[in-house]
Formats: C-alpha cells, structure tokens, sequence
C-alpha cells in the first residue's frame, strides 16, 4: 500500500487513520478486520522526503496477511512534491 497524503493539512481531514500507530497496537473494524502495526521503519530519513514504512498484519476470518504500508509524507494536497 502506498500513502502519499498526510491524515489532515491544517483543519481540513484529508484521510482517515487506518493503521495503528503504535507497534503491537491493534485497530478492530466492523466488518471483523483486525489490523496489528508489527514494525515501523525510516527511508531516506537523512532527506526532508523521508518515507515511513510500516509493516502491517491484517486478519480476516482466520486468515492473516502482512501487508507493507510505504507513506511519504511530504506531498502537500493539491500539488506534487518539490
């Protein structure tokens, strides 16, 4: 999965958290989705357009997947990154 919006810029809400934030942190959905953040990681975090990479498990009706959530972070709305 790749993000490359920020939750909010300013007061508007541009993406709802669909991940957890903390590592072991699980996040419950309705529909019997249960999403676990196992491990989060920094590329390029030397540069100012760093990328967060999260490692996700996601288990659904006894199955389970690791999912790999690349978020780059420095992408204002409306524009593309310098």
């Amino acid at each position: 999965v790749v993000m490359v919006t920020e939750l909010s810029e300013g007061t508007r809400n541009l993406c709802p958290l669909y991940f957890p934030e903390k590592i072991g942190e699980k996040i419950q959905l309705e529909n019997d989705l249960q999403i676990t953040l196992k491990r989060v990681e920094s590329l390029l975090s030397h540069m100012k357009e760093s990328i967060q990479v999260r490692t996700l498990q996601v288990s659904y009706k006894g199955q389970t997947r690791r999912v790999t959530h690349y978020w780059y972070r420095n992408w204002p709305d409306g524009t593309a990154p310098k």
